[in-house]
């Protein structure tokens, strides 16, 4: 009787091994995806030199684990729109969003600043630091990262996932807020980690319309988006910092 136990006792056991093997794969596949995207998005992604250059007295970093990244986005010039000098092709801005990612990578604030005053008098010096110098001075808050988007870019995604409608030239801080709020609910239709390699697709076409500072690996680029995988579009606010909050020093 032993004996006809064996082949049965060997079969669970390589029925346990290829189990064991099947869990492994499925285990690393995040981290497959996050290589991958490593690889594809440092040839796309262009970068912003200096971006911190010269600075002074800035904010504290955050200690709740926040990240902050101002994000100029360019598109069609309007009456109020800056050019960024130090971009090729001096591109003119048409909205500065304030991008806040909470600690606990549950809820993504994105808040409009006015292209006026010092927000203006950043954007329109030569260096990317006086932007990034201005957005702190504004906020009170410190800027860990900078980036450049063009809006034909937020299209694309809105194209890949079936959105009709489309940002009209000269379009207002209402509009775009309306048409980027569309984009993120069709974008963000289902969990990321339940579908990695649409969120492969997004994040590849949002590298080929954007540059980021120069000392933001795009390795840890796709840990903080990847850390967002279960976000929902619900959990995504846009608003506006019409007026300055608590400045430098005070």
């Amino acid at each position: 009787m032993t004996l006809g136990l064996e082949p049965e006792r060997r079969r669970g056991s390589r029925l346990a091994r290829r189990l064991v093997a099947l869990a492994v794969v499925l285990a690393m596949v995040p981290l497959v995806v996050l290589v991958v995207l490593d690889l594809r998005l440092t040839t796309a992604l262009d970068r912003i030199d200096d971006a911190f250059t010269g600075l002074g007295a800035r904010p504290a970093p955050a200690t709740d684990g926040s990240v902050t990244m101002l994000m100029l986005a360019t598109g069609t010039a309007r009456a109020d729109s800056p050019d960024l000098t130090w971009m090729p092709d001096d591109p003119a801005v048409i909205s500065a969003l304030f991008v806040t990612v909470s600690g606990d990578r549950r809820q993504v604030n994105v808040d409009w600043l006015p292209l006026r005053g010092p927000i203006l008098a950043g954007i329109s010096d030569s260096a990317p630091s006086s932007s990034v110098g201005a957005a702190e001075e504004w906020t009170g808050t410190r800027v860990d990262h900078l980036a450049v988007i063009d809006w034909p870019t937020f299209a694309q995604l809105g194209r890949d996932n079936e959105v009709t409608d489309v940002l009209p030239p000269g379009a207002g801080r209402g509009e775009q807020q309306a048409y980027l709020r569309e984009v993120l609910e069709d974008t963000l239709h289902a969990e990321m980690r339940k579908e990695p390699w649409t969120l492969y697709k997004a994040l590849h076409t949002t590298a080929e319309g954007m540059a980021v500072e120069d000392g933001w690996s795009t390795f840890d680029m796709n840990r903080l988006v990847f850390s967002l995988r279960d976000m929902r579009s619900a959990q995504i606010v846009l608003g506006a910092l019409d007026r300055p909050l608590t400045k430098i020093g005070e």
